[in-house]
């Protein structure tokens, strides 16, 4: 009787051990990133997603629904982008209406300031290196200036997308 409750105990505390495991290789695995590439596509009717917070402050950006556009009213506008892991190469794509104006995208850099980038009407599509890039607390910085802004609904984004590569 003695060696029946043993086995009992003994297999009971082999099946925990067991399910301890294997919830640790899961939640590990559902972390790691092994991905050679990571596209976020951002939903411009939301300024706060899992992995972006932008275009902001909210109060420089206007939501029409009915046309799909996230219209500027004023500038600049910063986004935050959330990196899982290492990469070297940041592309950020999209459609811009600018009215024929020309727009500017930055990333914070180590320097001090921004690494700048020209945007034209359009579709639109500029390369960032992130070795010299300020990534704190695995968020990098985004800055979008349209420097001669006058009419408040003359600058509105269609889409934007922001993809990551190693």
């Amino acid at each position: 009787m003695l060696i029946n409750q043993r086995k009992i105990i003994i297999g009971f505390r082999y099946f925990w051990l067991l399910a301890a495991v294997i919830i640790i290789f899961y939640i590990i695995q559902q972390n790691l990133v092994i991905a050679r590439e990571i596209a976020y596509q951002i939903d411009l009717s939301q300024n706060i997603s899992r992995d972006i917070e932008g275009l902001y402050p909210i109060h420089r950006v206007q939501w029409r629904n009915s046309e799909q556009l996230l219209s500027v009213i004023a500038e600049p506008l910063y986004l935050q982008a959330y990196l899982p892991d290492e990469f070297s190469k940041l592309i950020v794509s999209g459609r811009i209406n600018l009215a024929g104006q020309v727009g500017k995208i930055g990333l914070k850099s180590i320097a001090g300031g921004w690494a700048w980038q020209d945007i034209r009407d359009g579709n639109f599509s500029v390369d960032f290196d992130l070795a010299q890039a300020v990534i704190e607390r695995n968020r990098l910085q985004l800055i979008f200036s349209f420097p001669n802004l006058k009419d408040a609904d003359s600058v509105g984004f269609y889409n934007l997308n922001l993809k990551l590569q190693r």
